[in-house]
């Protein structure tokens, strides 16, 4: 076995680990707009529905639509 030189052999693991940084980024980044898609889909539903007007019954006291 051709003994590698350590310089290069440092340079190989540094360009090995930023790759692998950048790869786990990505995939970091595509679950997290799947998160965000996912949370903000109920919100806007929610948000079409039209709620209505609570008034305070004077006789009981109680709010009702």
């Amino acid at each position: 076995m051709v003994p590698v030189p350590p310089l290069l052999a440092l340079m190989l693991g540094a360009l090995g680990a930023a790759f692998v940084v950048k790869h786990f980024a990505k995939e970091w980044q595509k679950a997290k707009a799947d998160v965000d898609r996912d949370e903000s889909a109920p919100v806007e539903a929610a948000k079409s529905k039209a709620v209505p007007k609570l008034r305070r019954d004077p006789q009981t006291g109680i709010y009702r639509p």
